[in-house]
């Protein structure tokens, strides 16, 4: 299963954590998914196209991720087609939504 990064960026580009966080996203083996969600940010979109370990961008530009809320990005995340899944040996109150 694909591992979903939300990327960090000022809508000019990506910020190191996100670097970081697709670093230890390969290691899982995966497939490593980035989300881009903000306004004007294809330039972000194709700078993480370039990001080792990558193999799909997710891109989602417009006004209204300009300023991004969680409620905003959950909903990106779910027009993406991520799911969230559980650490392994969670209770199902641990499980998070998908």
């Amino acid at each position: 299963m694909a591992v979903l990064v939300i990327s960090e960026h000022d809508n000019q580009s990506l910020k190191g954590a996100t670097l970081n966080t697709v670093t230890a996203a390969a290691r899982l083996g995966d497939d490593v998914h980035i989300l881009v969600a903000g306004y004007n940010c294809r330039a972000v979109a194709e700078q993480a196209a370039k990001v080792a370990g990558v193999t799909k961008v997710r891109l989602a530009d417009a006004e209204h991720y300009a300023h991004p809320l969680a409620e905003k990005l959950g909903a990106a995340r779910r027009r993406a087609g991520a799911r969230l899944q559980p650490p392994a040996g969670a209770s199902h109150d641990d499980r998070q939504e998908t």
